[in-house]
Parts: structure tokens; C-alpha cells; sequence
């Protein structure tokens, strides 16, 4: 948040037109973007969009989204099981968002067993290495479930080095490349994806608007 709030400064430095900014925690920039509004520049979001922050916002509803990859993931599995959900940046609007649709849908599935299945703040690396502690201490795991667009990379490797493709179901978010190649080789079952490049496209338009 701290780094983020210096480029946010740097850039308004530079007396821009608009400033467009997918936030890492809305709250803690919530001061710095006014006081870049109160110089003239106007702010809007993409990606994340914050209920009752008075931006302009170009994004999804993440918390259906995670909703759909949930209900996916149980009918796969047959209405039981024990499923893991990974965080991913835990101050993250939109992460926050999946993560509760995640465990809301979930909750409703008596037979489904819900465990920590850790947090990968985004890093790939980390993801891996926290899906391969969660793995190892419930190997009658049968579903992943995560929130960011690194950790299904990780979450992945992770599988396939304990073995357990074909074991462990994985439903989830976006569609870089990664990601699409795990599909391809079954580690991951199927995902759901926004369009990242119409709400950069879309946050631009509406800023010169």
C-alpha cells in the first residue's frame, strides 16, 4: 500500500490528465486519491470496485463470479468433499469479494468440508509453497479453490510434485497463459475469467470522457 501510494504521488507530480489505479487496499490510498482529486486530477478504478468510494470504476462482480466457480467445483465433486480456498491479497477489494463468495457458496453444501487453504498474496511462489503444506497436511483433499491469478499457477505445481493430478479438483479465476496450459494438461479442471483488456480499454474511455 505504501509503495502504491508513492507512485500514486509521483504520478500526480507529473500533473496527468486522469489517473487510472486498480488499488491494493482502497482505504489506505483513500486519502492520498483525495488529495490527487482536490489538485484537479480525476481518479477512477478498474478491476476493483469499491462500493461507496464515489469513483467511476471499470470492472465485475467478483463475488459472482467466485460464486459460479464454487458451485462448479461442488458439482464436479459431487456435493462432497474437502475443499481448500486460497487467499490472495487479503486487503484487496476484489479479493476479498471472491473469497467470501467462495466460502458463502460452500457454507450452503453440508457435505463439503471447508480448510485453510492458505494465502498467496499474489506470488506464485508463495502459493506453491503454501498448497504444498495444506496437500501434505490433508491428503484426502479433493478440491483448491483461490482468489488471485498467481495462485493457481502455484497451487498447480504444487499438485503435480505431490502427485495428485486427477485427485485434487481446481476451479478457478483468470486466463493468462500459465494458467491455460494447466488446463490443457487436466492439473486444472476449468476457470472463469473476466476481460482485462476491455476494462483497461474501458477505464481509458471514461477517463477522456
Amino acid at each position: 500500500v505504501t509503495e502504491q501510494n508513492t507512485i500514486l504521488e509521483q504520478a500526480a507530480a507529473t500533473k496527468p490528465t486522469g489517473i487510472a489505479i486498480d488499488p491494493v487496499d482502497y482505504e489506505g490510498s483513500k486519502a492520498v486519491i483525495e488529495e490527487i482529486e482536490a489538485m484537479g486530477i480525476p481518479v477512477m478504478l478498474f478491476d476493483a470496485v469499491v462500493e461507496g468510494s464515489g469513483l467511476a470504476s471499470a470492472g465485475n462482480d467478483f463475488y459472482e463470479q467466485a460464486s459460479l466457480e464454487a458451485e462448479k467445483l461442488v458439482e464436479l465433486l459431487g456435493g462432497e468433499g474437502k475443499v481448500a480456498v486460497m487467499h490472495g491479497v487479503t486487503t484487496s477489494a476484489t479479493h476479498i469479494e471472491r473469497y467470501n463468495g467462495h466460502m458463502d457458496t460452500l457454507a450452503k453444501y453440508p457435505n463439503i468440508e471447508i480448510v485453510n487453504g492458505g494465502i498467496s498474496n499474489d506470488d506464485v511462489q508463495t502459493a506453491q509453497q503454501q498448497a504444498a503444506a495444506v496437500i501434505a497436511a490433508n491428503p484426502d483433499l479433493k478440491g483448491y479453490l483461490r482468489v488471485d491469478g498467481a495462485a493457481p499457477i502455484g497451487i498447480s505445481a504444487a499438485i503435480e510434485e505431490a502427485g495428485k493430478v486427477g485427485e485434487i479438483t481446481v476451479v478457478g479465476a483468470e486466463n493468462m497463459l500459465e494458467v491455460l496450459e494447466y488446463v490443457k494438461k487436466g492439473t486444472i479442471t476449468c476457470g472463469y475469467s473476466t476481460d482485462p483488456h476491455m476494462q483497461g480499454s474501458m477505464a481509458v474511455l471514461m477517463l477522456w470522457q
